[in-house]
């Protein structure tokens, strides 16, 4: 018990329970692995040391907490992950209060690829301000006096998606 005594003779009773820890009581696993978003695959399981998540291109960070079975274990690896489309490996690793014995679970996270394959913008010389360019519409009528089209831009909206221009010789 631990009394605190205020100046004017107030008293606030503090009590502290110690549980000393027995040798055999050295737990390193996870209680509990969640991610968020996503499910983890397969379910939970303190033995189980690799899972999979999968989640869409739009998911661009994960969150990841692992819990200590044993609250005198440390766990490293828990927080927020930036993801990039395809496999983003996590490790979570849990120390035994004997800082000695480990295990680790890793969370292999697969982020799905951008299925945008729109135009942001394309300019066709100096004649593309008539076309009232739209990513939504995939046909335009251009005439032109030229034996071909010079595409002096051509953006589209995922940066990492390619495109290939055929057609442009007539």
């Amino acid at each position: 018990t631990l009394t605190v005594k205020a100046e004017d003779n107030t008293e606030k009773e503090y009590t502290i329970t110690v549980r000393r820890q027995g040798e055999n009581e050295v737990s390193y696993y996870l209680s509990n692995l969640e991610v968020s978003p996503g499910t983890l695959s397969p379910v939970f399981n303190k033995l189980t040391g690799y899972y999979e998540v999968d989640v869409p291109y739009e998911t661009t960070n994960i969150e990841v907490t692992g819990t200590a079975e044993d609250e005198f274990a440390t766990v490293s690896g828990n927080g927020n992950y930036n993801l990039s489309t395809g496999n983003n490996l996590i490790l979570i690793k849990v120390t035994g209060s004997d800082n000695e014995t480990t295990t680790d679970y890793q969370v292999m996270v697969k982020r799905a690829k951008n299925t945008d394959a729109k135009l942001a913008n394309a300019v066709i010389g100096n004649i593309t301000n008539t076309l009232g360019f739209n990513s939504n519409n995939t046909q335009y009528n251009v005439t032109t006096r030229d034996n071909e089209l010079n595409f002096t831009t051509v953006t589209p909206v995922d940066s990492n998606a390619s495109y290939v221009i055929s057609g442009n010789s007539f």
